[in-house]
This record gives structure tokens, C-alpha cells and sequence, in this order.
């Protein structure tokens, strides 16, 4: 359900390492170095912009903590006849 590393492409993965290959071929030639320097950061650009955001499972589990207390209050109110309200508890958005 919750997957903690982020799909990537393996083609973006591929020329991120062949670029990192060329640059420690070309450590002494600082032109073809800085033209893989440059290659690089346009390709990690790339792979931050490919990754979607994901909601965090720590969020997911607070989520679902809180729907769990109100259903546990509003089945209380049901069953004992009490006068309070749920929604105080939910926590307000900022």
C-alpha cells in the first residue's frame, strides 16, 4: 500500500549513472567535465520534478486515529444518550 522509495523512470536512472560514469572518465579534461557537471544537474532537475509527492504513511496513520476516536465518540453518544459534540476534537487546519 505504502511504498517508501519513489517510482522512477529506469531510463532517467540509466543516463544519471552513465553521466556519473563519463565524469570520472573525464576528471582531467575540466571543459568535458563541466559539460557533465552541467548534464548532471539537468537530469537530477528532472528526476525531483518525475517524482510525485506522496502523502506519508505518519499522516495516513494520524488521519485515520482521529476518524477512529470520532466514530468511537459519536457510537457512545448513540448508545449512552449524551449531549457533546465530536467535532471539537477533530483537529483544525492551518
Amino acid at each position: 500500500m505504502f511504498s517508501l522509495k519513489p517510482k522512477t523512470n529506469s531510463g532517467l536512472e540509466e543516463a544519471i549513472n552513465t553521466c556519473l560514469h563519463n565524469m570520472r572518465a573525464s576528471r582531467t579534461d575540466p571543459k568535458a567535465y563541466a559539460k557533465w557537471t552541467d548534464q548532471l544537474v539537468k537530469l537530477q532537475t528532472l528526476k525531483k520534478e518525475e517524482a510525485r509527492k506522496r502523502i506519508s504513511p505518519d499522516t495516513w496513520l494520524i488521519v485515520l486515529a482521529n476518524v477512529a476516536g470520532i466514530v468511537m465518540i459519536i457510537n457512545h453518544e448513540h448508545t449512552n444518550n449524551l449531549t457533546s459534540k465530536a467535532l471539537s476534537f477533530v483537529p483544525k487546519l492551518r
